[in-house]
């Protein structure tokens, strides 16, 4: 499956074919907003280490949501990762959707 993967800390966006101006922007900006978000989840942001987002696309599959029943919505698996400085490692995995 083709996939991107973004680090908030560093903004490096792989592949580097990506990393277009309005996906660095992007990434910019969440990288930005990171802090006030973890403070708001009683997050210290001195403790990450590091924060990785991975987007992988499955192009063979679409879905259907309950947002919108009579659109197909293109496949995709986040992953989410956040590692603290005692090298925990802490993963989520969004399951939401988007229109193209």
């Amino acid at each position: 499956m083709p996939e991107v993967r973004i680090d908030f800390l560093t903004g490096a966006v792989e592949p580097a074919a990506l990393a277009t101006p309005p996906v660095r922007e992007a990434v910019a900006h969440y990288s930005r907003w990171l802090p006030d978000l973890l403070r708001s989840q009683h997050i210290d942001p001195a403790v990450i280490r590091s924060a990785r987002l991975t987007l992988s696309f499955d192009y063979d599959r679409v879905r259907r949501t309950r947002y919108e029943p009579v659109q197909e919505a293109q496949e995709f698996a986040c992953r989410v990762e956040l590692t603290d400085d005692r090298a925990v490692v802490h993963t989520a995995a969004p399951d939401h959707w988007w229109a193209v």
